[in-house]
This record gives structure tokens, sequence and C-alpha cells, in this order.
């Protein structure tokens, strides 16, 4: 019989790899400083979003933002609770980043359990990081991130 392991080095070992796609992806947003020069969609996502968050709240709903509006608004209020001289498409670019990190982490766990190695998932993470559409929209206040987030959690 397998003996069931309470404490593992692979643990570890990946959550240190999921730690360090969360910092690789929040510095390259933090560094480049630049979150609306591909689209102004990130500009006209705040002002929805800032009806969720700042006061007064007159929430607003457009159709096709239906659920990115309020979830994205309370995560701005948790922003604002804790760093309030950032404006809100900034914040939207550090949580789009967060998320993009988050799919990476997914794409690398559903790598693992289609019994790739450690090597293998590895590299196929960071070539998804490597695209270009990846990184524009990682560090844009784009509502595509968050999407594609819960569409490879869904898989």
């Amino acid at each position: 019989k397998r003996k069931l392991k309470l404490f593992s080095f692979h643990w570890i070992k990946d959550c240190f790899f999921g730690f360090l796609l969360i910092v690789i992806c929040l510095s390259y947003t933090i560094w480049q400083d630049r979150v609306n020069v591909n689209t102004y969609d990130g500009v006209y996502n705040s002002i929805g979003v800032s009806s969720w968050a700042l006061p007064p709240f007159e929430r607003w709903i457009m159709p096709d933002h239906a659920l990115y509006n309020p979830m994205m608004g309370f995560i701005v209020k948790i922003f604002y609770h804790f760093q309030s001289d950032l404006k809100i498409y900034q914040i939207l670019s550090l949580v789009n980043s967060f998320f993009g990190a988050m799919s990476l982490i997914v794409l690398f766990y559903g790598c693992r359990k289609m019994k790739m190695s450690n090597f293998m998932s590895f590299c196929v993470s960071f070539s998804q990081l490597a695209l270009a559409a990846f990184l524009v929209n990682l560090s844009n206040a784009d509502d595509i991130i968050p999407g594609y987030f819960f569409l490879s959690f869904s898989i």
C-alpha cells in the first residue's frame, strides 16, 4: 500500500512557483506603468466599476458587464480600504495581473494533472506568459483576463 504523506516537498515547490508567477505578473504591470496605451476600454470599465466602488453608490450595470462591475467594484473597495492614492483603472490593471497569474497557475496544475513532468508544466505556463496577446491584456485594465481565469478554472 502507498502511504499518504502529509508534508511533501512538491507542495512547497508548487506554492513557490505560484508565488513566483504572481510576483512576475504584478511586477511586470508595475514596471510597465502604462495600463491603457493599447486600449481605452479599461477607462470605460472604470466608470462602471466606480459606480459600485465609490460613494455615492449609484449602481448601474451594462448588460455585457453584469458580473464584472459588481465583482471588480468589491475588489476596488478592498484596495481603497488599504491604499487610496491609485486610480481605478490602475487598480483594475493590478487585479488583472493577479487574475492572469492565477490562470497561469491553473494551467500549470492542469498540465500536472495530465501527468506532465514539472519541467514541461513549467514550460507550458511560461510559454503562455510569453505570448504577446497575454502580456498586453495582462498589463491593461481591460476585462478579458478575469474571464480567461474563470474559463481556465472551469475547464
